[in-house]
């Protein structure tokens, strides 16, 4: 608050006028995934939505190799394989904790 007070440019009003457009949506957007966070790790545990954003970010690598043709090394495929065997195991002893593979 102090370095926006002592750098203020009357200028700044000008761009909020003309990018509104584009920050309302912004901040709507932001503010809705912050309370999905919240809802999601009060349901789910805080492991749940680590394993969520696990099986996330192996969608969005697989999907630039996919799609956008990006290079992803054979150490990133087997990582990813480890990651989702993981997720997988957790799930599954969730599910059925008397098993006798868990």
């Amino acid at each position: 608050v102090i370095g926006a007070a002592v750098s203020w440019d009357s200028s700044v009003l000008t761009a909020l006028s003309a990018w509104w457009p584009y920050l309302l949506p912004n901040m709507l957007l932001a503010f809705t995934l912050n309370v999905l966070v919240a809802t999601v790790i009060k349901e789910v545990s805080a492991l749940g939505f680590i394993l969520a954003g696990v099986c996330k970010d192996i969608a969005l690598v697989l999907f630039s190799w996919a799609f956008a043709h990006e290079a992803v090394s054979t150490q990133q495929f087997v990582g990813f394989g480890i990651a989702l065997a993981g997720v997988f195991f957790w799930s599954y002893m969730k599910a059925a904790p008397s098993s006798p593979i868990v």
